[in-house]
C-alpha cells in the first residue's frame, strides 16, 4: 500500500495509557502535568533613573480562560509606573477583565480573566510592565520575579504552569 510507516509508533500493548514516571524532573510529561508557560522579554540592561517595559508572555497547550499572576519587585529598587494588559486573553475575539493593584512592599497582583468561546493558547503578551529603576542594587542585578501564576483553563478548571525563572536585569552605569 501506500500508507507510511514514518512518524508512527506502536504502543506494544499499553493501550494508550502510559505508567505515570515516578521522576518528573525531566519534563518528559510537562505539556500534561504543567500545560502553562510563561517567559519575560525585557531590555538587556537598565540605568538608574531609567524607565523600562518589561512585557510577561505566555503560552498553553491547552485552552486558558483565566491568567491571575503576582509579582515582586523590590520597593527600593523599582517603582512600578503602569501595568497593562496585553494580547494573550484576547485570542479568537475574547472579551476580557483586567485589573492589576500594586502594594507599597512591591508586590503586583493581577487578575486577568476571558469569557467568550474557547481559551488562549498561542504565546502572546499577558502584561506588560513600566518600571523605573530607583537604585542599583547591591549586587548589580535588578530582580522582578513570577511569584505566582494561577490559570484555568475551560470550565473554570485548573492548570499548572511551569516555573518561571526571575527576570536578573544587570544595572550600568
Amino acid at each position: 500500500g501506500t500508507a507510511s510507516a514514518a512518524g508512527t509508533s506502536s504502543s506494544s500493548g499499553s493501550g494508550g495509557v502510559a505508567p505515570v514516571p515516578s521522576v518528573i524532573a525531566g519534563g518528559t510529561t510537562a505539556d500534561q502535568l504543567a500545560p502553562v508557560r510563561a517567559r519575560w522579554v525585557a531590555p538587556a540592561s537598565v540605568r538608574v533613573g531609567e524607565t523600562i517595559t518589561v512585557q510577561l508572555l505566555a503560552s498553553s497547550e491547552l485552552p486558558v480562560t483565566a491568567l491571575p499572576a503576582v509579582m515582586a519587585v523590590d520597593p527600593r529598587v523599582w517603582t512600578v509606573m503602569a501595568v497593562t494588559e496585553g494580547s494573550f486573553l484576547r485570542q479568537g475575539g475574547g472579551t476580557t477583565s483586567f485589573s492589576s493593584q500594586v502594594d507599597t512592599a512591591g508586590q503586583v497582583v493581577v487578575n486577568a480573566s476571558r469569557s467568550g468561546a474557547g481559551g488562549a493558547m498561542a504565546e502572546q503578551v499577558l502584561l506588560t510592565l513600566s518600571l523605573k529603576l530607583q537604585s542599583r542594587p547591591a549586587d548589580g542585578q535588578a530582580q522582578v520575579r513570577l511569584l505566582s501564576l494561577a490559570p484555568l483553563g475551560l470550565q473554570g478548571a485548573a492548570l499548572s504552569a511551569v516555573p518561571t525563572q526571575p527576570l536578573l536585569l544587570p544595572v550600568t552605569p
